[in-house]
């Protein structure tokens, strides 16, 4: 949670696309590494993840969505969520580490069903 007792976090994030004024895809670096940190950063500000049902927020939008999108959210069964590029130091060695991963396919299909629209 965001809290003035809690530990300090930071979060940059940049709107890449927006889908029909549903739902957006977003940039995101993170400068610290705290349990939950994008989603709970994405949900105070007011972009909650699709899919996360802990921090997605109270607003019910599944009327405003089309069945075949809602479906696709349902069946990931997981926040949207994809580290596309990760880079960290070794925790023992100290050297630079760089990972990428291509977006999975399920959330391929949901970004394909959500151009669309």
């Amino acid at each position: 949670a965001v809290s003035p007792a809690g530990k300090s976090a930071l979060t940059e994030f940049k709107m890449i696309h927006s889908y029909a004024g549903l739902c957006s895809e977003y940039q995101l670096i993170l400068h610290t590494g705290r349990t939950h940190q994008i989603r709970v950063h994405l949900s105070t500000a007011g972009y909650p993840i699709v899919g996360d049902v802990t921090y997605g927020g109270k607003k019910d939008h599944r009327k405003e969505i089309p069945t075949e999108i809602r479906e696709l959210i349902q069946a990931l069964g997981r926040p949207a969520l994809h580290a596309r590029k990760l880079s960290l130091n070794h925790p023992l060695t100290g050297e630079p580490m760089t990972f990428q991963a291509e977006l999975p396919t399920e959330l391929q299909q949901l970004v394909r069903a959500l151009k669309e629209i």
